[in-house]
């Protein structure tokens, strides 16, 4: 009778092992490339994909080798764990985001005035050929909106329009977000501030507007957050709507 050293190694449990460690690059340069903005949003997208499938192939790879080894008493359980941890730790996050992000609406646009949102200006120039369009999508993202995420409303305060504009623009600058415009007040009172605002992982891009009108005593605020990229945010805008009026409630008190 055969040794146990004698026996075949699994190949399935080599490759798992070998793609495994391959996916770790992989996927570690494109989501820097996806960071650096140099890279159009898509190839940048399908480059970290390509590293995270790399992933799920090592992980099936070992499930496969665990067979062999039990049924035929190969070789090689301890590479097919190593195949099998990497690319599940590669996985675990992404995984994890998409499950959460399903249970919310698909939608990849959100503003506290669903009536009237603020209409982008600034970011017209910035917006690329297969990106998503900046006309508000209507009654039935609002609906959904409402229905998710009822606590997206605008923010008053008692500080005139000028004030609370230039609180507003600080915010957005304090939270590294790239203003591309920011008309001061007019004669009316109203003023309305874009910027950029990117995901911490891949850089995915939100255009923000922020408005600012004039009220009876102080002013009302308005915002409106809208991926670039993708028909469902998986709850990133509204994230972004929430923290940023929440600051700006607190810091017009």
């Amino acid at each position: 009778m055969r040794g146990y050293e004698e026996e075949p190694l699994s190949r399935a449990a080599v490759l798992s092992r070998l793609i495994a460690l391959f996916a770790i690059p992989v996927t570690a340069i494109a989501v820097l490339v996806a960071r650096s903005g140099q890279v159009e949003t898509i190839p940048a997208v399908a480059a970290v994909a390509s590293g995270l499938l790399l992933a799920l192939l090592a992980v099936l790879l070992a499930f496969v080798s665990f067979g062999s080894i039990w049924v035929n008493g190969y070789r090689g359980g301890r590479l097919a764990c190593i195949g099998l941890v990497i690319g599940a730790a590669l996985l675990a996050y992404p995984l994890y985001t998409i499950a959460d992000g399903l249970s919310y609406p698909a939608i990849a646009d959100v503003t506290t005035d669903v009536a009237n949102p603020p209409a982008f200006r600034g970011a017209v120039l910035e917006r690329q050929l297969g990106e998503n369009s900046l006309v508000y999508g209507g009654e039935s993202v609002a609906l959904d909106q409402l229905a998710a995420y009822p606590e997206i409303v605008p923010v008053t305060t008692d500080l005139p329009p000028e004030e609370t504009h230039a609180i507003a623009l600080q915010l957005m600058r304090d939270r590294g977000w790239r203003v591309i415009a920011g008309e001061k007040p007019g004669e009316g009172g109203l003023s309305q501030i874009e910027a950029v605002a990117s995901s911490p992982l891949l850089g995915l891009k939100s255009d923000i507007a922020v408005r600012i009108q004039p009220q009876t005593r102080g002013s009302r605020v308005d915002m409106r957050s809208a991926s670039r990229f993708g028909s469902r945010d998986f709850g990133a805008n509204a994230h972004i709507v929430r923290g940023y009026m929440t600051e700006l409630l607190a810091a017009t008190r």
